[in-house]
C-alpha cells in the first residue's frame, strides 16, 4: 500500500519490483524532498504613525506591508506561496473578509483593528495566524477630537478642525479656525466656526 515519508529533508527513494519467480526489475530512485515547515510573516506599519500607551495609531493613509518567506529546514523549502491578512473591529466584532495580501494596504475606517496574518508555502503548510493590534485615527490632523462633545466659552481658540460624537457648543468669543463635525452644531453670542460645519455625523 501507499506509505508516507515524515521526517523532513532530502531523500532517496530506491525501488524495485519481483516477479512470480523472483526476476529482480533493475533498481530504480527518486530524489524526494519534503517540507514540513511553515512559512513566517511579518508585518511592518509605515508612516504616519505614532504610539499612546503602546498602541500604534495610524492614519487612514497609513499603508501596512507584510513581508514573508518559507525557511530552509535540514537543505529544503518548498518556497513560499502566499500571503493572507484579515481585519476585525476591536469595538464591533465585525470580521472583513480575508484578503491575499499583493501590495501595501491601509485601513481607511478610523477605530481599532485586530491585524490577522500568515503564510502558505507550496506544500501547503499554512503558519499560524500572528495578530496585530493598531488603532485608526484623523487625530494627527485635527486640532481637537471630543469623544462626548465639546462646550467652549470666553475667548478661547482652537486651530485646526474639530470632530465630536456628541454636541459642539461655542458662546462667548470662542472660536474654532477650522472645519466642525458633530452630532450637533450650537454657536451663542459672539462664537465663531470659519469652517465647514457638518451636522449629524459621528
Amino acid at each position: 500500500g501507499s506509505f508516507t515519508i515524515a521526517a523532513e529533508g532530502l531523500h532517496t527513494l530506491e525501488y524495485y519490483a519481483l516477479d512470480r519467480v523472483q526476476n529482480a526489475e533493475a533498481l530504480n530512485s527518486v530524489k524526494i524532498a519534503v517540507d514540513n515547515t511553515p512559512p513566517v510573516t511579518g508585518i511592518s506599519l509605515g508612516e504616519p504613525k505614532s504610539e499612546v500607551f503602546g498602541l500604534p495609531v495610524l492614519m487612514p493613509n497609513t499603508p501596512i506591508i507584510l513581508a514573508a518567506y518559507d525557511p530552509v529546514m535540514n537543505g529544503v523549502s518548498s518556497g513560499l506561496n502566499s500571503i493572507f491578512y484579515e481585519l476585525e473591529n476591536v469595538q464591533t466584532g465585525a470580521r472583513a473578509p480575508v484578503k491575499a495580501y499583493t501590495s501595501p494596504f491601509t485601513i481607511p475606517e478610523q477605530g481599532t483593528f485586530m491585524i490577522r496574518y500568515w503564510s502558505r508555502d507550496n506544500t501547503g503548510n499554512l503558519e499560524t495566524a500572528k495578530e496585530k493590534m493598531a488603532a485608526v485615527s484623523t487625530w494627527r490632523a485635527d486640532g481637537l477630537i471630543a469623544a462626548s462633545g465639546l462646550d467652549m466659552s470666553g475667548t478661547a481658540d482652537i486651530s485646526g478642525s474639530v470632530k465630536s460624537n456628541a454636541v459642539v457648543s461655542l458662546g462667548g468669543n470662542a472660536r474654532i479656525l477650522g472645519d466642525v463635525t458633530a452630532s450637533t452644531i450650537t454657536l451663542t453670542g459672539k462664537a465663531q466656526i470659519t469652517g465647514l460645519q457638518v451636522s449629524g455625523a459621528a
